[in-house]
Protein backbone atom coordinates (compact mmCIF):
# COMPACT_ATOMS: atom_id res chain seq x y z
CA UNK A 1 0.00 0.00 0.00
CA UNK A 2 1.49 3.36 -1.02
CA UNK A 3 2.20 5.72 1.84
CA UNK A 4 4.75 8.33 0.69
CA UNK A 5 4.11 11.75 -0.83
CA UNK A 6 7.20 13.01 -2.68
CA UNK A 7 7.81 16.70 -3.43
CA UNK A 8 10.70 17.61 -5.75
CA UNK A 9 11.77 21.28 -5.62
CA UNK A 10 15.47 21.23 -6.60
CA UNK A 11 16.78 20.86 -10.18
CA UNK A 12 16.66 17.10 -10.79
CA UNK A 13 16.52 14.28 -13.31
CA UNK A 14 13.86 11.68 -12.57
CA UNK A 15 13.79 8.21 -14.14
CA UNK A 16 12.16 4.84 -13.52
CA UNK A 17 14.54 1.89 -13.54
CA UNK A 18 13.53 -1.68 -12.59
CA UNK A 19 10.51 -0.57 -10.52
CA UNK A 20 12.51 2.08 -8.67
CA UNK A 21 12.21 5.86 -8.99
CA UNK A 22 15.69 7.33 -9.38
CA UNK A 23 16.13 11.02 -8.58
CA UNK A 24 19.51 12.51 -9.44
CA UNK A 25 20.40 15.85 -7.84
CA UNK A 26 23.83 16.24 -6.22
CA UNK A 27 23.47 12.54 -5.35
CA UNK A 28 21.24 9.70 -6.52
CA UNK A 29 18.14 8.86 -4.45
CA UNK A 30 16.24 5.61 -5.10
CA UNK A 31 12.66 5.02 -3.92
CA UNK A 32 10.50 1.93 -4.63
CA UNK A 33 7.56 2.84 -6.90
CA UNK A 34 5.09 0.81 -4.82
CA UNK A 35 5.77 3.11 -1.81
CA UNK A 36 4.70 6.28 -3.65
CA UNK A 37 1.18 7.66 -3.36
CA UNK A 38 1.82 11.05 -5.01
CA UNK A 39 4.68 12.92 -6.70
CA UNK A 40 4.72 16.72 -6.92
CA UNK A 41 7.39 18.50 -9.00
CA UNK A 42 7.62 22.27 -8.43
CA UNK A 43 10.28 24.52 -9.94
CA UNK A 44 12.54 24.92 -12.96
CA UNK A 45 15.01 22.38 -14.34
CA UNK A 46 13.20 19.23 -13.24
CA UNK A 47 13.49 16.66 -16.02
CA UNK A 48 11.03 13.77 -16.12
CA UNK A 49 11.26 10.89 -18.57
CA UNK A 50 8.17 9.89 -20.56
CA UNK A 51 8.10 6.60 -18.65
CA UNK A 52 7.71 8.61 -15.41
CA UNK A 53 4.67 10.37 -16.80
CA UNK A 54 2.96 7.22 -18.10
CA UNK A 55 3.74 4.73 -15.32
CA UNK A 56 0.59 3.10 -13.99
Amino acid sequence: MPFRILEITKPSEVHINFGQLEITQEEKIVIPIEDLYQITAIGPNIRLSTMDLSFD
